[in-house]
């Protein structure tokens, strides 16, 4: 095994342990030796989104992207990046450059029904929701934000059913309870909205 990956996977270990300080480390002096693994610079960006120094994660995710273009990681985690400048359609770009390498990342099309919601186009922000649903049906997140929106647009009987959804993968929600208390008390059925406050 040569030193570069020896080195890659120490970091990739202190990773996991949650020593980002340890990897960052190893990752800076790989990158220094001349390393071409866009894993390298992939996961560099993602400690330094951590720590929310942005222009470096970009700097670095572009790298990573041309050292290989199908790495739909750096380009999702570009798209996070976009979506923090409130650069949206970069974001949705990114996000969508993601989808067509990998049609399979969850936590992409719910971030894709993030941007759509705070832009607001709802429907565009259900269909997202769906989408990560689809892939993971346990996906509590999507779920719950797919109840905000038809609790929202006062959808009341679909919001119940997304909210009663998101109980059943996560039944210690206190944000679904609470929004399912306000739900029965607008319906004016107050014995169910105190069980649920």
């Amino acid at each position: 095994m040569n030193k570069e990956i020896k080195e890659f996977d120490l970091a990739h270990k202190y990773i996991t342990n949650g020593n980002f300080n340890e990897a960052k480390k190893i990752y800076i002096k790989l990158i220094k030796e001349g390393s071409r693994n866009h894993l390298v610079f992939g996961n560099l960006a993602i400690i330094y989104g951590l720590e929310e120094d942005f222009n470096r994660m970009y700097d670095l995710l572009i790298k990573a992207i041309t050292i290989n273009p199908n790495y739909h990681d750096a380009h999702s985690n570009l798209g996070f990046y976009y979506s923090k400048k409130k650069d949206y359609n970069s974001a949705i770009s990114s996000y969508k450059n993601a989808l067509n390498i990998n049609p399979y990342l969850t936590e992409t099309y719910f971030n894709l029904g993030i941007i759509y919601k705070d832009s607001g186009d709802i429907n565009q922000a259900k269909k997202y929701y769906k989408e990560a649903i689809k892939i993971n049906p346990k996906y509590f997140n999507a779920h719950y934000n797919i109840g905000l929106i038809y609790k929202e647009n006062d959808d009341i009987d679909n919001a119940t059913k997304s909210f009663d959804i998101a109980l059943q993968i996560n039944p210690n929600s206190s944000e679904t309870y609470n929004n399912l208390g306000i739900i029965f008390l607008k319906k004016d059925n107050l014995d169910k909205a105190i069980k649920y406050f």
